[in-house]
């Protein structure tokens, strides 16, 4: 069993596209029998400063196994790209989502 951390487009795409893909990837995982942390709930709180936000979310890609990163074609999250980045950085496996032609920085050097 392993923890599971979902980066992805929170507030830069649709809010179905965010639903659709971390309702699935929530039902796959725990299905599973894997941990999910997903940053979308630390979010929806209201009355957390963005700082908050940030050390949480960097808390649970600490924690993580394993991050997905949804980098589909669609807005790009910066952050998301950042939380992907970070995990590789710090030798978190990183699974991409999507199709990295339409994301040519991930071929980039090693790329993650």
């Amino acid at each position: 069993m392993a923890s599971v951390y979902l980066a992805g487009p929170i507030s830069t795409a649709k809010a179905l596209d965010v639903i659709v893909w971390r309702t699935t990837a929530h039902r796959l995982l725990l299905a599973a029998g894997h941990d999910i942390f997903d940053p979308v709930v630390n979010e929806l709180v209201n009355g957390v400063s963005l700082e908050d936000i940030r050390r949480t979310d960097l808390r649970m890609v600490d924690e993580a196994d394993l991050v997905f990163f949804d980098a589909r074609p669609g807005p790009m999250s910066l952050g998301a790209a950042w939380e992907a980045g970070y995990a590789h950085a710090k030798g978190i496996p990183v699974v991409i989502i999507g199709d990295v032609q339409y994301r040519s920085w991930l071929k980039s050097g090693e790329g993650i």
